[in-house]
């Protein structure tokens, strides 16, 4: 399965696309309220009178330079024990600083704002998940507030969900944010595409002639970006060491994109 995000903006409004990895991870449980669990593997959530679970993630953000302006920014979480009940996750701004190392749920889990929700969405199926959460982002680096990270809240009642922390064996499973930085109004959307190893595969219907498009799939391997500044078939892998790559995106279609 691959999740797409996919943007037409006018020329020249778009700045760059980042990728900001989670620095710090926990998860808090209500009924062991003096333990921690920032080294887990996996981070946990559900509602449940004096058993809940909480997940805390921060992101480091030093890879947005300085005065950009975020156009959009995608929370990617990676499911391993998704929720069938179906109801949302809600994600929260935390109001103070903490330590993955030392993060317990009793002098962690109030610091965060329950008035305000960021995002939302289903824990179900398991795999790969991006959530909205531009707004947050734009607080953070914009120094509206600290950048402190985040909170999950189930709003269902006695069904976890786990995620793939930091210290997830798959690093491409682990949270990030996926950002985008410019200046301009711009058409948007979002969605999920199960492969068939087809190369050549045209994805349709958009409406409109993307500008950018970025892909994340299931499997162990980096997001990667084409613009429309990117000649030929080139594209870019974010968040490793390597320049332009061929057959990956394609080509940026007047209804759609092509992939290879």
């Amino acid at each position: 399965m691959l999740i797409l995000l996919v943007l037409s903006l006018p020329q020249g409004a778009w700045g760059g696309v980042y990728r900001a990895n989670a620095d710090q991870d926990a998860w808090l449980k209500q009924s062991a309220p003096d333990e921690n669990h920032g080294a887990d593997a996996e981070l946990g959530c559900m509602s449940v009178p004096a058993d809940s679970f909480r997940t805390i993630i921060r992101y480091d953000l030093s890879s947005i330079p300085a005065g950009e302006t975020i156009l959009t920014a995608m929370a990617v979480f990676y499911i391993t024990g998704p929720d069938l009940s179906m109801f949302p996750v809600n994600i929260h701004r935390m109001t103070d600083s903490w330590s993955e190392a030392t993060a317990t749920w009793n002098n962690t889990a109030g610091d965060y704002d329950p008035l305000t929700v960021f995002g939302s969405f289903v824990p179900a199926p398991a795999g790969l998940i991006a959530v909205d959460i531009t707004q947050l982002v734009r607080e953070w680096v914009e120094g509206t507030h600290p950048n402190e990270g985040l909170m999950l809240l189930s709003s269902s009642f006695g069904f976890e969900s786990r995620y793939a922390s930091n210290e997830w064996f798959q690093e491409t499973a682990r949270p990030s944010l996926m950002v985008l930085t410019g200046d301009g109004p711009m058409r948007m959307t979002t969605g999920h595409y199960v492969g068939d190893n087809t190369s050549g595969t045209a994805i349709t219907g958009l409406g409109f002639q993307p500008d950018l498009v970025m892909i994340k799939g299931d499997l162990d391997e980096p997001t990667v970006a084409k613009s429309s500044s990117m000649m030929g078939d080139a594209s870019i892998p974010l968040g490793v060491a390597v320049g332009l790559q061929s057959n990956m995106i394609l080509s940026l279609d007047a209804n759609g994109f092509t992939i290879g």
